[in-house]
This record gives C-alpha cells, structure tokens and sequence, in this order.
C-alpha cells in the first residue's frame, strides 16, 4: 500500500505488482503489511476465490484444511481450477488502485515458482 500511495503522490504513471501466490494473496485481502511474520494468508478468502472460479466442496475443504498459499495453488493445480489466478490479480490489482487513489495505472502478475507466469491483468 505504500508504495502505491508513493507512486501516486511522486507522479508516477504505472505500476507493476509482481510475486508468488503468498504475497498477492494477503494484497488482495488488504493487507498492508505482507512480511511473513506480519500477517498470515487468509483461507477463507482463497476458498471464495476457488469457490467462484468453480472449486467443488471437495477442493473447497482441502483448500480450508491447507497450511500455505503455496499449497492452495497446488490445490488449485491440482484439481485444474480455471479461473482463479486471475481473480485473485484483478483482486490485486483492485485494492492497489483503491490505495492509489485511482491516480495511477497498476500491472499485476502472479508467478508460479518455477517462473510461470500464471495470471496477469493490465489496466488501460
């Protein structure tokens, strides 16, 4: 949030939000401080995104049950859920527009980790 807040403020024009499903995840909560030791990964709000994305009962508990974001994506990949990793950046990409004040332009990709890029959103 505050790097957006900055990039606003200084003029900048675009963003670029970029990482690994445990960091947006917590961005797309609204959390503001998404250090390992300062928040922890919402899994109710990553089973509603599976939810809306198609995720059955079965894969809605595993993912209720998960220890890490990492182990939901897993799930996810598993079970080939379409659909979630782009929810989950235009979620980003929502909450860093709000913290922006809508003043700048915020790119966001979700990477797998091996480098995959698994979503990407773009604002115009």
């Amino acid at each position: 949030g505050y790097a957006i807040r900055e990039c606003a403020k200084n003029g900048i024009k675009i963003a670029y939000v970029m990482g690994f499903i445990g960091k947006l995840a917590k961005m797309a909560a609204g959390v503001k401080q998404t250090h390992v030791k300062g928040s922890k990964v919402d899994m109710k709000l990553l089973a509603k995104i599976a939810q809306k994305s198609g995720a059955d009962e079965k894969t809605i508990k595993r993912i209720l049950g998960a220890n890490t974001a990492r182990h939901v994506l897993e799930i996810i990949q598993e079970d080939k859920i379409t659909g979630f990793s782009d929810k989950i950046c235009h979620m980003v990409q929502d909450r860093m527009m709000e913290h922006s004040e809508k003043k700048i332009r915020v790119n966001v990709v979700l990477f797998d980790f091996d480098g995959t890029i698994l979503s990407r959103c773009t604002s115009e």
